[in-house]
């Protein structure tokens, strides 16, 4: 019988596509996960959870789950970044606000690891996918750097606290069709 996740996937396009396939051949998606530590570190840590137990922990990448003690940092982003289909921009209530030790916004930073990161996503063509957290909105354009500023036409996804499993179910279904996680039924009986 035909794998339902190719049924679903029948005739779509998910963008720059480089994905291994699976025992259904369904393909489970690289995907980075992008995040400011201070603004995001939790949610990206459940998120990375899930999507590791669902895709496979070799095919997520998280900075603090997947670097080497010693590695060096911006070469091995770098690298997984370009190995990767895909990249979760975890965008907090306070992203935009972040700011370094001097009040400076983090983002008008050149050498911000998020802002590098986004930016070079965007510049090789990757799918990115804003992932608002807790109600955060996506910033305008106007508010963003010039390497920034595609972002807010990239289709966004939200994450709550509340729905979290739901929503990483949707998400899934999102950058992986028929990846989302499958739900078990019991049945009780009685015997009279």
């Amino acid at each position: 019988s035909e794998c339902p996740a190719r049924r679903h996937n029948a005739g779509v396009t998910l963008g720059r596509v480089r994905m291994a396939s699976t025992k259904c051949g369904m393909a489970a998606p690289r995907v980075f996960i992008c995040y400011r530590r201070d603004d995001s570190a939790g949610h990206a840590g459940r998120l990375f959870d899930r999507l590791s137990a669902r895709l496979g922990a070799e095919r997520v990448f998280r900075d603090i789950d997947t670097l080497a003690a010693g590695e060096d940092f911006q070469q091995a982003v770098q690298r997984r970044l370009a190995e990767s289909d895909l990249v979760l921009a975890l965008i907090g209530t306070r992203w935009l606000q972040a700011a370094d030790a001097q009040g400076r916004p983090r983002l008008a930073d050149p050498a911000d690891p998020v802002r590098v990161e986004i930016a070079s996503a965007l510049r090789q063509g990757l799918r990115v996918v804003p992932v608002l957290l807790q109600g955060a909105t996506l910033p305008a354009a106007e508010r963003l750097p010039d390497d920034l500023a595609a972002l807010p036409r990239h289709q966004a996804v939200d994450l709550r606290d509340g729905s979290f499993d739901r929503d990483v179910d949707l998400l899934l279904e999102r950058i992986a069709p028929g990846r989302r996680r499958r739900r078990r039924w019991l049945v009780a009986g009685v015997a009279v």
